[in-house]
C-alpha cells in the first residue's frame, strides 16, 4: 500500500539511503557516525493534515515516554514550511530539525521486545509449535487428550517420528473441526497413513517400549475415536495393552508416564472388561500412581479422597465384570458354555454382591461430592428430570458418568439375568433400572454443553437408558444422541436407523448378542 514503509530500518539510515543493520537498539551506521539511532520505523503512519509534499523531511526524534501535555504543547505551534532550504557545504546530509516543529501525528513510541522468538524453521518445529497453540487456545477436556500429558510432547516430537507424525494427524483433524469443515474418513487422510506407516516402524527399533511409543498409540486412538466417521476402525486397544504391560510401572517422579497412564486407563478399561484380558492396571505398581493421579487431576484438593476411595473400590467391580458378561451371554448363545444350578446360584450372588458395591460406590462419592458443592443440582425446565446436575470441574463429571454407566450395566444385566432365572427380584432390579436412568438423564444438559467430539465419549450411558425410556424421551434422547454425533457423522441420520443402531449398541454392552 502506498505511504507503508517496507522495512523497519531507522529512519536516519533511510534518509542516507544506506542499508540499516537493525541491530537495535542503535543500528552498526548510525554508531560509526555517532549519532542517536531513532530505533525501529513503524510499519503504520498516519496523516492527519493532508498529503505532505516532501514527505521525506520527517523528522528523527529519539524516542521516549511522551507526555499528554507536551503532545498538545507541540500540536498548538505552527509548522515548519516544506520550502526550507536543503544544507549547503561538503556535509549534505539530511539534519534533524527543532522537534518543536513536528506534526504530533508522526510522533511515535515503540518498545524493545525482551527477546526476539524464533521463527520455526522445520516440520518438527512447526508442529510444536502448533500444538503449543492449540493448547493455550482449547478449553478444558478434562481426560479425554488430556493437556496433563500433552504439554510435555512438544519438546518430544523431534526425537520420535511415531509420536511427530501421530501429532501431525491430531491438528490437521483439529483444525478441520476448528473451521466448520466436514469430517473425513481416515484412511482418505494422507497423516493417518503416515501415522500408522510411522508407529509400525517405531515397533521394530529401539523406541518400540517407550513412554512415547505408548503416547503417540493413546493420541492415535483418541483421536480416530473422537474424529473419525468411518465405520471400519482399527482397533488400538490390544496394542496398548501389550505396550503397557511391556512398558512397566512408572516412576513416582514421572509426571508424563503417569499422565498418559490415566488416560489409558479410561480407554482399556471397557476394553479388558469385553475382552477378559489381564488387567495389569489393577495391579499395585500400577494402581497407585494412577489412582493418585486421577486424585491430583481433578484440580480440587477436596475431591481427592473421594476420588481414591471410589477407584479402591472400584477395582473389585471391574474384576468381576467379565464374569458376569460371560454369564450373559450364555443366555442368548448356550453354545458360549451352560451353568449347571450351582453355577447359577454363583452367578446370582456375584450379580448382587457386585451391584451393591457399585451402588455404595455411587452414592458415597455423589453425596460427598455433593456436600463440598462441587456437584450441584438445580432446576431446570429443559430437563427430562426437570433437574440438572452442574459440576464444578468436566474431569469431575466425566469420573460421574464413568461409574454410573459401569453401575448402569450391572444393573441391566442383573435384570436379564434374573428375568431368565424367574428370580423374586427381578421387578425391584427393573425398578432400580427406570431410577438409575432417570438419574442419567440428568447429566444431559453437561454433555450438551461440552465439544461435541467430547460427549461421544460418554454416550454409553445414555444407550443403555433408551430401552426404558418412554415415547417423549425417547425423542429427546434420540435428539440429544444425533447432536453430539452432528461431527463425526457415524450413526445415521434417519429416525429408526437410529434407534436400531443405539439398541444394537446397548446389547452388546450387556452381553446380549443382536
Amino acid at each position: 500500500m502506498p505511504g507503508i514503509p517496507r522495512s523497519k530500518g531507522c529512519r536516519s539510515c533511510k534518509a542516507r539511503r544506506i542499508k540499516c543493520d537493525e541491530n537495535w537498539p542503535a543500528c552498526s551506521p548510525c554508531v560509526l557516525r555517532g549519532y542517536d539511532c531513532p530505533g525501529p520505523t513503524s510499519l503504520v503512519k498516519f496523516i492527519r493534515d493532508g498529503n505532505h509534499k516532501n514527505s521525506r523531511s520527517e523528522l528523527y526524534v529519539e524516542r521516549g515516554n511522551i507526555s499528554t501535555a507536551w503532545v498538545s504543547e507541540v500540536c498548538a505551534r505552527p509548522r515548519r514550511s516544506t520550502e526550507s532550504p536543503e544544507p549547503e557545504g561538503p556535509d549534505k546530509r539530511r539534519r534533524p530539525a527543532n522537534i518543536a516543529t513536528i506534526p504530533a501525528a508522526h510522533l511515535t513510541c515503540f518498545r524493545l521486545p525482551s527477546k526476539l522468538r524464533p521463527l520455526p524453521t522445520t516440520v518438527t518445529d512447526r508442529l510444536a509449535a502448533q500444538l503449543v497453540s492449540h493448547l493455550n487456545r482449547a478449553t478444558d477436556r478434562g481426560m479425554i487428550l488430556s493437556k496433563s500429558y500433552l504439554q510435555y510432547v512438544p519438546g518430544r516430537l523431534a526425537y520420535f517420528p511415531c509420536l511427530r507424525d501421530t501429532i501431525a494427524l491430531f491438528c490437521t483433524v483439529w483444525s478441520n473441526f476448528r473451521r466448520g469443515r466436514q469430517s473425513l474418513d481416515f484412511i482418505n487422510l494422507p497423516a493417518y497413513g503416515k501415522a500408522i506407516r510411522s508407529l509400525r516402524r517405531a515397533l521394530g527399533t529401539e523406541q518400540a517400549f517407550a513412554v512415547e511409543t505408548l503416547a503417540a498409540v493413546t493420541i492415535l486412538q483418541r483421536t480416530e475415536e473422537l474424529f473419525n466417521p468411518g465405520g471400519q476402525r482399527m482397533i488400538h486397544d490390544q496394542g496398548m495393552a501389550t505396550l503397557l504391560e511391556n512398558i512397566g510401572p512408572p516412576e513416582p517422579s514421572d509426571e508424563f508416564h503417569i499422565s498418559v497412564l490415566c488416560e489409558d486407563y479410561s480407554i482399556l478399561v471397557p476394553y479388558w472388561i469385553m475382552s477378559g484380558w489381564k488387567n495389569v492396571m489393577n495391579e499395585s505398581p500400577f494402581r497407585t500412581p494412577i489412582i493418585e493421579g486421577f486424585a491430583k487431576y481433578t484440580g480440587n484438593n477436596r475431591l481427592s479422597p473421594l476420588v481414591q476411595t471410589a477407584f479402591h473400590r472400584f477395582d473389585a467391580v471391574t474384576k468381576a465384570l467379565p464374569v458376569l458378561i460371560r454369564a450373559c451371554e450364555s443366555l442368548w448363545e448356550p453354545s458360549n458354555g451352560e451353568f449347571n444350578h450351582g453355577s447359577s446360584i454363583y452367578i446370582t450372588n456375584c450379580f448382587k454382591e457386585t451391584h451393591e458395591v457399585a451402588e455404595d460406590i455411587m452414592a458415597k462419592f455423589l453425596e460427598g461430592a455433593l456436600g463440598t458443592g462441587d456437584i450441584e443440582e438445580k432446576l431446570d425446565e429443559a430437563s427430562l428430570c426437570e433437574t440438572s446436575y452442574y459440576f464444578s470441574t468436566i474431569y469431575l463429571a466425566q469420573i460421574v458418568l464413568g461409574l454410573t454407566s459401569v453401575h448402569l450395566c450391572i444393573v441391566r444385566m442383573r435384570y436379564d439375568w434374573s428375568a431368565a432365572h424367574g428370580l423374586p427380584e427381578t421387578r425391584n432390579i427393573y425398578s432400580k433400572l427406570r431410577e438409575l436412568s432417570e438419574h442419567v438423564w440428568k447429566y444431559a444438559r453437561f454433555l450438551r454443553s461440552v465439544e461435541s467430539f467430547i460427549g461421544v465419549t460418554s454416550q454409553r450411558s445414555l444407550y443403555l437408558t433408551l430401552e426404558v425410556a418412554g415415547v417423549d424421551e425417547k425423542e429427546y434422547l434420540l435428539d440429544l444422541i444425533s447432536d453430539m454425533d452432528s461431527f463425526r457423522r457415524r450413526l445415521p441420520v434417519q429416525r429408526d436407523d437410529l434407534e436400531a443402531q443405539i439398541l444394537m449398541y446397548a446389547r452388546l454392552l450387556t452381553g446380549r448378542r443382536p
